[in-house]
Formats: C-alpha cells, structure tokens, sequence
C-alpha cells in the first residue's frame, strides 16, 4: 500500500508540474481565462471540438 502511495504522489507531482507549465505558456500567449461571471457560448454547451480530435 505504502509503494501504491508514493507511485500515486510522484505521478501527481508530475501532472501538477505539466498542468502549471501549459497554463503558463497560455497566459504568455496573451490569452487570459475567461471571467467566471462570463456567460458560457451563445448556445450554452461551452466548447466544442471537432471530429478529428477524436481520432
């Protein structure tokens, strides 16, 4: 249990550090998060991704 416990830490230290580094690079890019009193898209199902992300 105990090895569990550090494979789970290490590997959310890692998803921690990918998350902060993508979220910086967006923030130098000039893009900023939307505001959180911001109305989502016009038709109210937020984002949409096309077909081909999806393989």
């Amino acid at each position: 249990m105990h090895l569990l416990a550090v494979e789970l830490t290490a590997a959310l230290v890692h998803v921690h550090r990918v998350a902060e580094s993508r979220g910086a690079r967006l923030t130098e890019a000039g893009r900023e998060a939307p505001d959180a009193d911001e109305a989502p898209d016009s038709d109210g199902d937020g984002p949409r991704l096309p077909a081909e992300a999806f393989g």
